[in-house]
């Protein structure tokens, strides 16, 4: 495998620990990945609205390499697809938030020609070269009749800032209706999302106000007055993501507050760099780089963290930043530990000398520490 996919360079040739190679300095052809596909269980033929489907789409080559994203609509038993439906990561429609790499569409009953059934959605994902990803099927049913209508977020209301102090006491509050009666709305939520982030940190739910009318803060009201200071760690835009669901699970369109927090921040800090001092080119075998980072903030306020290599001439690696995980893969032993990995192999064609290894951390508000430097001498101890 190295023979095929090293090229004969003067730089450090780094790669991914498994089947997967990475070069960091030539330009290869990787398929999108998809992940986490959102399909209701059912849809009901009857019911204008539809429902929202969604895939995580991922591309090596970065989010600007997705070429278009859609999804076939599959009868049971028969091969051809009713329908396609191209998804969209804008921020606009079923999809939540711009450039997430969630992409979203809405599935309607027109779609399945009022034909009820078990049907498959077949997900897929072409890049700008013409890769396509793997199909990812997932199955739902279509079934008679209109569904009970969704309720709808009238407002939703959220600090537009919250510095360090405010933290103890956040006020959330919004006002819903349901077509089918207020009786119907059976719970509000709030999801947050960290700056950045595209998972969500908590999900926080709101507490129904009794008596009333709704425009008085009424049963079509419901609030959270409480600490979020264990949650708002980090200065930066958080994302709070409110939705209202009924009593058969059915769920508003959700409504996107964006509310942007102000606390002092300090810099993450690095140690217990774990680097080889010598390396023979020769060897051919993974060599594990690791270092450990913690922030005064706490581990979610960790944006990133990355070496640069420079080579013994003096010039930067082509690919500078090279992006360590704590996820337990790539080499990373235990995923959230702190400790940040990346493997590599130094392979026959690097040239002999010092490399210089410069390791940072960044958090989400910017601030960066390093770097923290380590050198490792390529030697030719044992030539082939």
């Amino acid at each position: 495998m190295k023979t095929r996919l090293l090229k004969s360079i003067a730089a450090l040739v780094l790669i991914v620990a498994g089947c997967e190679v990475r070069n960091p300095v030539a330009d290869g052809s990787v398929f999108p990945v998809l992940s986490r596909p959102s399909v209701p269980a059912v849809l009901r033929l009857g019911d204008a609205e539809g429902m929202a489907v969604s895939v995580k789409v991922s591309d090596p080559q970065g989010a600007g390499d997705i070429a278009s994203v859609l999804c076939g609509i599959y009868l049971s038993g028969v091969p051809a697809a009713r329908a396609e439906i191209a998804l969209l990561d804008d921020g606009t429609m079923a999809d939540l938030l711009a450039s997430d790499g969630v992409y979203a569409g809405r599935l309607l009953g027109a779609h399945l020609a009022g034909a009820a059934g078990e049907y498959r959605i077949g997900f897929l994902a072409t890049d700008r070269d013409g890769n396509s990803s793997d199909t990812l099927f997932v199955s739902f049913r279509a079934v008679e009749g209109a569904s009970n209508r969704r309720p709808a977020i009238l407002s939703a209301v959220a600090p537009d800032s919250v510095k360090g102090d405010d933290r103890a006491a956040v006020d959330l509050r919004v006002n819903v209706t349901d077509p089918d009666g207020l009786e119907d709305v059976d719970s509000v939520i709030c999801d947050v999302y960290p700056p950045y982030a595209t998972i969500s940190s908590a999900r926080i739910p709101l507490s129904r106000v009794e008596g009333g009318i709704a425009a008085d803060g009424g049963p079509g009201t419901f609030v959270f007055i409480g600490d979020m200071s264990s949650l708002l760690t980090g200065s930066g835009i958080h994302r709070f993501r409110f939705c209202a669901r009924d009593a058969a699970g059915l769920e508003s369109i959700p409504v996107v507050r964006e509310v942007s927090v102000v606390i002092p921040n300090d810099p993450p800090v690095l140690s217990d760099a774990v680097v080889p001092d010598t390396v023979d080119r020769n060897i051919d075998e993974p060599i594990l780089l690791s270092v450990r980072v913690t922030d005064p903030q706490g581990a979610s306020d960790i944006r990133r963290v990355y070496f640069n290599t420079t080579k013994p001439n003096g010039a930067p690696s082509s690919g500078n930043p090279f992006l360590m995980l704590d996820d337990g893969t790539s080499g990373d032993a235990v995923a959230g530990d702190g400790v940040y990995s990346l493997q590599i192999v130094i392979a026959a064609s690097n040239a002999l000398g010092i490399y210089r290894f410069d390791f940072y951390a960044e958090d989400n508000a910017g601030a960066t520490a390093g770097p923290l430097t380590r050198m490792i001498a390529v030697v030719d101890e044992f030539r082939d």
